[in-house]
């Protein structure tokens, strides 16, 4: 996440990810929502994705994002691109029950099924 934040802000005027955002992943139209900082403004920007669910020969659940374009043609993507690429990864990702955050946000993790070590949390609103 650091690597994105720092590559976001070198490419794109000095703006700087405020969050990234996974929402209505139950819904016909998820998307990715990235909020951002333009001077002393905080602007939002949302990408529409496919989430795809399948399961392994293990019964293991695998999640695949795939973007839907034309997407936010009003907006730079270049900025985006390794999160995007990452997000949209052709192996999708393994989906993991984390601790609860609170008493109403539940956390998941998603490990990218062609490398184990890259695990990213997201939480529940």
């Amino acid at each position: 996440m650091d690597e994105f934040r720092a590559f976001f802000t070198a490419t794109l005027n000095g703006r700087s990810v405020q969050r990234l955002y996974l929402y209505d992943l139950d819904q016909p139209e998820p998307y990715l929502e990235l909020r951002y900082l333009s001077g002393t403004r905080i602007f939002t920007q949302r990408f529409s994705v496919k989430l795809t669910i399948t399961e392994d020969t293990l019964g293991n659940k695998i999640a695949k994002f795939t973007e839907i374009l034309p997407s936010n043609t009003h907006f730079s993507r270049r900025g985006l691109l390794p999160f995007l690429e990452y997000i949209t990864r052709d192996s999708g990702f393994y989906i993991q029950k984390r601790a609860n955050l609170n008493a109403t946000q539940n956390t998941i993790g998603l490990i990218a099924v062609d490398d184990f070590t890259l695990l990213s949390h997201w939480y529940d609103f």
